[in-house]
């Protein structure tokens, strides 16, 4: 049980630590993939171990092992986990489930919008100009892809970046 809840939260730890630097030698693309599944990974093992936790606290609890079939003082002796740190692991896995929920709901709502304003946009560019005051820019994935900035990025541009290039 040890390795199994622990070794999760030591690689979660690594990675969160080794990711950014790893990622910033790499080319944006090969980085954005690199750092999907550095999250994944991390996302998994961290909710993984706190499930792990949780369950074997809340299986020391008499109805619950009774209902399981399993002996608690075989559990205490095997996997002795504190009912303490197991109502916390639940509470911080619940916690992670929901923002985890929250958080793909308004993403799933934002790539909608976007694609929305960029297909009523018109032309064949890769590059989009939304009519919008908030500092925004993002890439759509897919085909066709799109990259969108909005007119308040552009005003937050120093005036040299926003010319062209330099004559000689």
């Amino acid at each position: 049980m040890l390795i199994s809840v622990y070794v999760p939260l030591v690689v979660t730890a690594v990675l969160t630590v080794l990711a950014p630097p790893v990622a910033r030698l790499l080319a944006p693309r090969p980085a954005v993939r690199a750092l999907a599944c550095a999250a994944s990974v991390t996302t998994v093992g961290w909710m993984g171990s706190m499930a792990l936790l949780a369950f074997t606290g809340v299986a020391q609890i008499p109805e619950v092992a009774e209902a399981g079939r399993w002996s608690v003082p075989t559990l205490r002796a095997e996997d002795p986990v504190h009912l303490t740190v197991a109502v916390l692991s639940a509470l911080v896995l619940t916690a992670q489930l929901v923002a985890l929920g929250r958080a793909a709901v308004r993403r799933t709502r934002q790539i909608l919008w976007a694609r929305r304003e960029c297909a009523a946009m018109t032309g064949d560019s890769e590059l989009s100009v939304i009519d919008d005051d908030r500092p925004q820019a993002f890439a759509l994935p897919g085909s066709p892809g799109r990259i969108v900035v909005s007119r308040g990025m552009l005003q937050c541009l120093a005036p040299r970046r926003t010319r062209g290039p330099a004559g000689p």
